[in-house]
């Protein structure tokens, strides 16, 4: 017996996983760093549907040459794979508060 999420809650998740990014992406523009713990606690608190049973199996940061920054992080809920990337890069027109942009914002199932 396979467990296998339906519809509902598989939009349920994205939903969490997108809010958690967000989230992320709004520290890294601070220039803060967060972490696999940081990231879980994100979606942990904002999953509606009970217990956040997701487990974050990545999440990595690479330096392109130095000009950008682009992260991928890996998650599994009960059997399903999701993943999120994007970008991050200084902005064109700097202000005071944002260090960082991003671009490309990925989530999806694997």
């Amino acid at each position: 017996m396979g467990l296998s999420l339906n519809k509902k809650e598989k939009q349920q998740v994205l939903s969490t996983l997108t809010y958690a990014t967000h989230k992320m992406i709004k520290e890294l523009e601070l220039g803060k760093m967060v972490g696999n713990l940081d990231f879980y606690h994100f979606c942990e608190g904002h999953f509606k549907g009970g217990v956040w049973l997701g487990f974050i199996i990545k999440l990595n940061y690479y330096h392109y040459d130095y000009s950008a920054l682009y992260v991928k992080i890996k998650c599994k809920y009960l059997g399903s794979k999701f993943k999120i990337t994007f970008l991050m890069k200084e902005p064109i027109q700097t202000d005071e508060n944002k260090k960082w942009q991003a671009y490309n914002l990925e989530v999806f199932e694997k």
